[in-house]
């Protein structure tokens, strides 16, 4: 029973060093400027992949949405307002079957974003948050090349998300 006792208790030291310390997982933060209520505006699309804005935007609220974050699509009712555009992409061969032919390739997207208040005030802003997904070239090359895209706007959503509420 006293080992018991002892092992309850070591348990109980372990938990509140953690609770005490301000330990917190990634993007557990808090969204600058005291936001409580966003706005996530259409991303712009500079770039000729059509219709990736709009992939991109929908994963972002998505994200947003999951981490618990309160929404609201009219920018006046929003205490922060997102905005951002698709900056590049691009894509490149990381490997070849022959001379001429590509067997897989890597597509990269680059995102600017910037959280502003209701009256303009830039709370925060970062550009060129990247990243980049493989894929197989080929006969179904722009099936492939899509799914990567997805795949990747998803890690791009989250690692968007966390950077913003990063408290560090």
């Amino acid at each position: 029973m006293n080992r018991l006792i002892k092992q309850i208790f070591c348990v109980f030291c372990v938990l509140c060093f953690f609770v005490s310390c301000g330990y917190n997982f990634a993007g557990m933060g808090t969204i600058p400027g005291g936001v409580k209520t966003i706005c996530v505006t259409m991303l712009k699309n500079n770039t000729n992949e059509t219709g990736l804005e709009r992939i991109i935007t929908n994963s972002i609220v998505n994200e947003f949405s999951r981490s618990g974050v309160s929404m609201t699509k009219d920018p006046a009712r929003a205490d922060g307002i997102l905005s951002g555009s698709v900056a590049s992409v691009y894509t490149e061969t990381i490997a070849r079957s022959s001379v001429n032919t590509s067997s897989e390739r890597r597509v990269y997207v680059k995102l600017d974003m910037k959280l502003m208040n209701g009256k303009g005030k830039v709370l925060w802003a970062r550009s060129g948050i990247e990243d980049n997904e493989a894929y197989q070239a080929g006969l179904d090359e722009d099936i492939q090349k899509r799914k990567a895209i997805n795949d990747l706007v998803k890690r791009l959503s989250r690692t968007f998300y966390q950077r913003l509420t990063d408290d560090f």
